[in-house]
């Protein structure tokens, strides 16, 4: 039997057991409770936040959020294809063709470049200006003489330059110039009516009849206009060729060959360098002819009016030395190139 005693030593012994074996698992106190509930908190994943957009009316009450693990279960991240997957599914589509109801402008837009717009009046002056159209080589003009009508130079010519390729515009046989005329198409006859001064009175809407003075005006303008065929049988009558002036082989700046065979194509060459707005002379190498060298003549009228000037002052000095009697005043040559000396 145990005594009261040892039951008491007993009952001590077992209770100080227990309070060393509970001693670490006793609750905390209250300022360590709070400081462990704010840390839960923090570790905790908020919620999200829903903005509820507003609805009109009549329309059905806005949904209560949805907890963060039904979120979560929707929104889960889905796993990463394939890059053969992928090729798969974007395969590349086939071209739609354009619908017919939709705006032709708009497919052209679609489909390819626009057409270059045209060019403004102002860009087109300033382009023409820069880059001028290249103008014919010559130009007929009226020389101011009794030449009449000339070949001109419109801008500076090298030497060998070709400047005329042409074919006759009119053709006939030596002697029947009137019957070939009268062969002419009207355009042809009032074509050369326009280009040659010469022919301006001779009818071009009816034929002309033998022994009449426009026969003889068109056997005038044969022998002044036309060129011979290398065989001497037929004349030939060109559009710009047949303008040009006679000069001497020392004088003439150009030269002219005519093909032997149809249509009797002449060619114009160069022989000199001839400046802008220059006259073209060619030698026409024929007989005794009824006119003089244009350039001959032209110096030699230029020479004849120098020579007049000095013959003028001449006699002024003449006469201012015999006012001051002056003993010796040497001049200048006169007509005959001799010098006066007091």
């Amino acid at each position: 039997m145990v005594s009261k005693k040892e039951k008491g030593l007993i009952q001590r012994l077992s209770e100080r057991l227990w309070f060393g074996s509970h001693r670490k698992t006793r609750e905390p106190s209250a300022p360590q409770l709070q400081d462990s509930q704010e840390l839960q908190a923090l570790q905790q994943p908020k919620e999200p936040l829903t903005i509820l957009e507003p609805q009109p009316s009549g329309t059905q009450e806005p949904q209560a959020p949805q907890e963060p693990d039904e979120i979560q279960e929707l929104q889960e991240p889905q796993e990463p294809r394939e890059p053969e997957e992928i090729q798969e599914h974007q395969e590349p589509q086939e071209p739609q063709e354009p619908n017919e109801s939709h705006n032709p402008n708009e497919i052209q837009e679609v489909q390819g470049p626009q057409e270059p717009q045209e060019t403004s009046s102002h860009t087109a002056r300033l382009i023409r200006t820069i880059f001028p159209r290249r103008s014919p080589a010559v130009q007929i003009r009226y020389t101011g003489t009794e030449r009449g009508c000339g070949l001109f130079a419109n801008r500076n010519l090298t030497r060998d330059q070709i400047i005329i390729e042409e074919s006759p515009i009119l053709t006939s046989s030596n002697g029947l110039l009137r019957a070939d005329w009268n062969l002419t198409t009207l355009t042809r006859r009032q074509e050369a009516v326009d280009l040659f001064f010469r022919l301006r009175h001779i009818p071009t809407d009816r034929a002309l009849v033998a022994n009449e003075p426009f026969e003889t005006i068109l056997e005038d303008f044969r022998r002044d206009y036309a060129f011979q065929d290398p065989a001497g049988q037929r004349a030939l009558i060109y559009r710009n060729a047949s303008h040009m002036n006679h000069a001497c082989s020392y004088c003439a700046n150009a030269e002219w060959i005519i093909d032997a065979e149809e249509p009797h194509q002449i060619t114009v060459r160069v022989t000199k360098r001839v400046g802008a707005n220059k006259e073209i002379f060619i030698s026409y190498g024929w007989g005794n002819l009824p006119f003089d060298c244009s350039e001959c003549a032209r110096k030699r009228a230029k020479r004849d009016a120098e020579l007049a000037r000095r013959d003028r002052f001449n006699r002024k000095l003449q006469r201012v030395a015999m006012l001051f009697k002056m003993p010796q005043i040497q001049c200048f040559g006169g007509s005959n190139h001799s010098i006066y000396s007091t």
